[in-house]
């Protein structure tokens, strides 16, 4: 059984254990609630980390997710940190100390090292 933590930005929002299922299904399982700021439309952790997986509906998409070990949940959880970048909410493995600053999609455009857009002259 593995812990992990719901955390947004550098807070931890929940705990919570991925569970093996019956017959190789995947559960999720909260443990923990440290307060109730939790994302917009959230019913529990299960359902939340199944919306953040890409369409995998799609031919090609499941089948990137599958050759990187994100088609099942656990994996998709520890390979991508389940993050978006329409938010600031994302999960780890509750005994790393990773900071949001190494994982977040989006430069942070305070730092001067951040790569900057630059313009492209028309033709």
């Amino acid at each position: 059984m593995e812990s992990f933590l719901l955390m947004n930005i550098d807070r931890p929002v929940l705990k919570f254990t991925i569970l093996e299922g019956t017959f190789g299904t995947v559960e999720l399982k909260e443990t923990e609630r440290y307060t109730d700021l939790l994302p917009l439309r959230f019913r529990s952790i299960q359902s939340w980390i199944e919306g953040r997986q890409a369409l995998k509906h799609r031919e090609h998409i499941a089948e990137l997710m599958r050759v990187c070990g994100c088609s099942r949940l656990d994996g998709f959880v520890k390979i991508t940190h389940a993050l978006s970048l329409n938010n600031t909410f994302w999960t780890k493995p509750e005994e790393r100390s990773l900071k949001w600053d190494e994982v977040a999609l989006t430069a942070d455009r305070s730092d001067p090292e951040a790569e900057t857009a630059v313009p492209v002259k028309r033709q």
